[in-house]
Protein backbone atom coordinates (compact mmCIF):
# COMPACT_ATOMS: atom_id res chain seq x y z
CA UNK A 1 0.00 0.00 0.00
CA UNK A 2 1.29 3.39 -0.72
CA UNK A 3 0.79 6.12 1.45
CA UNK A 4 0.52 9.67 0.32
CA UNK A 5 3.35 11.65 2.90
CA UNK A 6 2.19 14.88 4.61
CA UNK A 7 5.79 16.16 4.86
CA UNK A 8 7.02 16.11 1.32
CA UNK A 9 9.84 18.05 1.74
CA UNK A 10 11.21 16.36 5.04
CA UNK A 11 15.05 16.64 6.62
CA UNK A 12 16.95 13.56 6.99
CA UNK A 13 16.30 11.68 10.98
CA UNK A 14 13.64 14.70 11.94
CA UNK A 15 10.76 13.39 13.05
CA UNK A 16 7.13 14.68 12.08
CA UNK A 17 4.81 14.34 14.73
CA UNK A 18 0.66 14.25 13.66
CA UNK A 19 -1.30 14.39 17.03
CA UNK A 20 -4.52 15.51 18.66
CA UNK A 21 -4.36 19.23 19.44
CA UNK A 22 -3.09 20.27 23.00
CA UNK A 23 -4.30 22.55 25.14
CA UNK A 24 -3.69 25.00 28.18
CA UNK A 25 -2.52 22.00 30.62
CA UNK A 26 -1.37 19.35 28.01
CA UNK A 27 0.52 18.73 24.93
CA UNK A 28 -2.21 16.56 23.49
CA UNK A 29 -5.82 15.39 24.73
CA UNK A 30 -4.31 11.55 23.73
CA UNK A 31 -2.37 9.45 26.25
CA UNK A 32 -0.54 7.64 23.44
CA UNK A 33 0.30 11.05 21.29
CA UNK A 34 1.73 12.06 24.83
CA UNK A 35 3.43 8.73 25.85
CA UNK A 36 4.96 9.07 21.96
CA UNK A 37 5.99 12.35 22.41
CA UNK A 38 7.84 11.99 25.94
CA UNK A 39 9.85 8.78 24.46
CA UNK A 40 11.63 10.70 22.05
CA UNK A 41 11.31 14.48 23.28
CA UNK A 42 13.40 16.06 20.88
CA UNK A 43 -4.43 10.21 9.08
CA UNK A 44 -2.28 7.46 9.62
CA UNK A 45 -2.26 4.33 7.35
CA UNK A 46 -4.77 3.15 9.90
CA UNK A 47 -6.16 6.44 10.00
CA UNK A 48 -5.43 6.84 13.62
CA UNK A 49 -2.89 9.31 15.67
CA UNK A 50 -0.75 9.42 16.44
CA UNK A 51 1.52 8.97 13.23
CA UNK A 52 4.94 10.09 12.68
CA UNK A 53 6.28 10.34 9.41
CA UNK A 54 10.74 9.96 9.28
CA UNK A 55 13.11 9.84 6.60
CA UNK A 56 10.36 9.07 3.84
CA UNK A 57 8.25 6.29 5.78
CA UNK A 58 5.30 6.80 8.14
CA UNK A 59 4.41 4.43 11.22
CA UNK A 60 1.08 4.72 12.95
CA UNK A 61 0.01 3.28 16.69
CA UNK A 62 2.10 4.20 19.41
CA UNK A 63 3.91 0.65 20.28
CA UNK A 64 5.15 0.26 16.66
CA UNK A 65 6.41 4.18 17.01
CA UNK A 66 8.28 3.85 20.00
CA UNK A 67 9.09 -0.12 18.75
CA UNK A 68 10.93 1.92 15.70
CA UNK A 69 12.05 5.04 17.11
CA UNK A 70 13.95 2.80 19.60
CA UNK A 71 15.25 0.62 16.94
CA UNK A 72 16.72 3.75 14.70
CA UNK A 73 17.89 6.25 17.10
CA UNK A 74 19.64 3.41 19.28
CA UNK A 75 17.27 4.32 22.50
CA UNK A 76 16.90 3.33 26.02
CA UNK A 77 14.21 1.17 26.18
CA UNK A 78 12.24 -0.87 28.98
CA UNK A 79 15.41 -1.83 31.49
CA UNK A 80 13.70 -5.17 32.17
CA UNK A 81 10.45 -7.27 32.47
CA UNK A 82 8.95 -5.04 35.57
CA UNK A 83 9.39 -2.03 33.53
CA UNK A 84 7.35 -3.46 30.97
CA UNK A 85 4.44 -4.89 32.89
CA UNK A 86 4.37 -1.29 34.96
CA UNK A 87 3.71 -0.23 30.70
CA UNK A 88 1.34 -2.64 30.62
CA UNK A 89 -0.84 -2.23 32.96
CA UNK A 90 -0.98 1.71 32.53
CA UNK A 91 -1.63 0.88 28.54
CA UNK A 92 -4.69 -1.47 29.51
CA UNK A 93 -6.45 -1.26 32.91
CA UNK A 94 -5.42 1.62 34.62
CA UNK A 95 -6.04 3.43 31.34
CA UNK A 96 -9.40 2.01 30.70
CA UNK A 97 -10.46 3.16 33.98
CA UNK A 98 -9.79 6.50 32.88
CA UNK A 99 -11.27 6.21 29.56
CA UNK A 100 -14.72 5.50 31.26
CA UNK A 101 -14.70 8.62 33.78
CA UNK A 102 -13.11 10.90 30.64
CA UNK A 103 -16.43 9.16 28.73
CA UNK A 104 -19.26 11.40 30.61
CA UNK A 105 -16.80 14.81 30.36
CA UNK A 106 -16.30 14.07 26.76
CA UNK A 107 -18.41 16.94 25.29
CA UNK A 108 -16.85 19.27 27.42
CA UNK A 109 -13.48 17.90 26.02
CA UNK A 110 -14.19 18.47 22.10
CA UNK A 111 -15.52 21.97 23.13
CA UNK A 112 -12.65 23.12 24.46
CA UNK A 113 -10.25 21.81 21.26
CA UNK A 114 -13.15 22.78 18.76
CA UNK A 115 -13.52 26.30 20.15
CA UNK A 116 -11.44 27.80 18.18
CA UNK A 117 -11.45 25.38 15.41
CA UNK A 118 -15.38 25.31 14.57
CA UNK A 119 -17.60 28.02 13.80
CA UNK A 120 -19.79 28.97 16.98
CA UNK A 121 -23.32 28.56 15.14
CA UNK A 122 -22.16 24.49 14.67
CA UNK A 123 -20.11 24.08 17.75
CA UNK A 124 -23.46 22.45 19.47
CA UNK A 125 -24.01 20.32 17.05
CA UNK A 126 -20.25 19.03 15.94
CA UNK A 127 -19.87 18.52 20.55
CA UNK A 128 -23.54 16.48 19.99
CA UNK A 129 -23.02 14.16 17.37
CA UNK A 130 -18.72 14.09 17.90
CA UNK A 131 -19.51 13.37 22.04
CA UNK A 132 -21.93 10.44 21.41
CA UNK A 133 -19.48 9.06 18.76
CA UNK A 134 -16.39 8.91 20.45
CA UNK A 135 -18.02 8.05 23.90
CA UNK A 136 -19.13 5.14 21.93
CA UNK A 137 -15.77 4.31 20.76
CA UNK A 138 -14.21 4.78 24.04
CA UNK A 139 -16.83 2.40 25.78
CA UNK A 140 -16.20 -0.16 23.50
CA UNK A 141 -12.07 0.30 23.68
CA UNK A 142 -12.60 0.19 27.73
CA UNK A 143 -14.61 -2.95 27.60
CA UNK A 144 -12.30 -4.93 25.56
CA UNK A 145 -9.35 -4.23 28.07
CA UNK A 146 -11.62 -4.74 31.43
CA UNK A 147 -15.19 -6.29 30.49
CA UNK A 148 -18.44 -5.20 29.91
CA UNK A 149 -20.56 -3.97 33.05
CA UNK A 150 -23.67 -2.04 33.67
CA UNK A 151 -24.16 1.65 34.50
CA UNK A 152 -24.01 0.94 38.39
CA UNK A 153 -21.02 -0.78 38.05
CA UNK A 154 -19.19 0.78 36.37
CA UNK A 155 -20.19 4.19 38.54
CA UNK A 156 -18.55 1.78 41.31
CA UNK A 157 -15.63 1.44 39.58
CA UNK A 158 -15.23 4.82 38.81
CA UNK A 159 -15.59 5.92 42.72
CA UNK A 160 -13.55 8.08 44.60
CA UNK A 161 -13.64 5.07 46.69
CA UNK A 162 -13.08 2.31 44.24
CA UNK A 163 -10.16 -0.48 45.55
CA UNK A 164 -9.74 -1.24 41.69
CA UNK A 165 -8.59 1.44 40.98
CA UNK A 166 -6.98 3.21 44.08
CA UNK A 167 -4.67 -0.83 44.20
CA UNK A 168 -3.57 0.36 40.67
CA UNK A 169 -2.53 3.89 42.04
CA UNK A 170 -1.01 2.46 45.02
CA UNK A 171 0.73 -0.41 43.18
CA UNK A 172 2.14 2.23 40.87
CA UNK A 173 2.99 4.39 43.87
CA UNK A 174 4.65 1.48 45.82
CA UNK A 175 6.76 0.33 42.53
CA UNK A 176 8.20 4.38 42.74
CA UNK A 177 9.19 4.17 46.66
CA UNK A 178 11.67 6.81 47.27
CA UNK A 179 13.01 6.36 43.57
CA UNK A 180 13.12 9.38 41.49
CA UNK A 181 11.65 7.33 38.56
CA UNK A 182 9.76 4.19 38.30
CA UNK A 183 12.75 2.32 37.69
CA UNK A 184 15.67 4.38 39.18
CA UNK A 185 17.15 7.99 38.81
CA UNK A 186 16.43 8.26 35.10
CA UNK A 187 13.36 8.38 33.42
CA UNK A 188 12.59 5.29 31.12
CA UNK A 189 9.55 4.24 28.85
CA UNK A 190 7.58 3.38 31.63
CA UNK A 191 7.31 6.95 33.27
CA UNK A 192 6.92 8.46 29.67
CA UNK A 193 3.81 6.23 29.83
CA UNK A 194 2.45 6.93 33.15
CA UNK A 195 2.97 10.61 32.29
CA UNK A 196 1.08 10.06 29.13
CA UNK A 197 -2.34 8.85 30.90
CA UNK A 198 -1.98 11.18 34.54
CA UNK A 199 -1.45 13.92 31.80
CA UNK A 200 -3.95 13.85 29.23
CA UNK A 201 -6.49 13.25 31.92
CA UNK A 202 -5.79 16.40 33.95
CA UNK A 203 -5.47 18.23 30.23
CA UNK A 204 -8.60 20.30 31.10
CA UNK A 205 -9.57 22.39 33.94
CA UNK A 206 -13.45 21.94 33.90
CA UNK A 207 -13.13 18.31 33.62
CA UNK A 208 -12.42 17.40 36.98
CA UNK A 209 -13.23 13.50 38.21
CA UNK A 210 -11.69 10.99 40.60
CA UNK A 211 -8.05 10.83 39.63
CA UNK A 212 -7.83 14.58 40.86
CA UNK A 213 -9.28 14.07 43.98
CA UNK A 214 -7.16 10.92 44.58
CA UNK A 215 -4.09 12.77 43.31
CA UNK A 216 -4.87 15.78 45.93
CA UNK A 217 -5.16 13.83 48.73
CA UNK A 218 -2.74 13.39 51.03
CA UNK A 219 -2.31 9.53 50.64
CA UNK A 220 -0.70 10.25 46.48
CA UNK A 221 0.95 13.20 47.12
CA UNK A 222 3.88 11.31 46.44
CA UNK A 223 2.94 10.30 43.53
CA UNK A 224 1.40 13.35 42.47
CA UNK A 225 4.69 15.26 42.99
CA UNK A 226 6.51 12.10 40.58
CA UNK A 227 3.95 13.03 37.56
CA UNK A 228 5.05 17.07 37.73
CA UNK A 229 8.91 15.70 38.53
CA UNK A 230 8.58 13.49 35.26
CA UNK A 231 6.61 16.79 33.67
CA UNK A 232 9.57 18.77 34.35
CA UNK A 233 12.25 16.08 33.71
CA UNK A 234 10.86 15.50 30.24
CA UNK A 235 9.63 18.50 28.64
CA UNK A 236 10.88 21.88 30.70
CA UNK A 237 8.76 24.52 30.89
CA UNK A 238 7.05 23.47 27.60
CA UNK A 239 4.83 20.54 28.29
CA UNK A 240 1.32 23.11 27.92
CA UNK A 241 0.07 23.73 24.52
CA UNK A 242 0.12 28.08 24.89
CA UNK A 243 -1.22 28.46 21.29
Amino acid sequence: MTVKLLENNYKEDLVYLFQFPGTPYAPSVSPYCIKRRNTFSEHGQNNKVPFIELNGEQYCDSQIIIKRLIQIFKLKAYLDEQGEGIGRMLDNHTSSLLMIAKKAEVKNILTTISADKVPSVFLPLVTSLGGWYRAKQMGKRAAASIGSFTESEYNELLSSHSITFINDLTQLQNILGSKSFLLGDEPTVADCTALGHFGSACAFDKTRFYLHDLLDSTEFAPLKQYVERVKIRIFGNEFCDSK
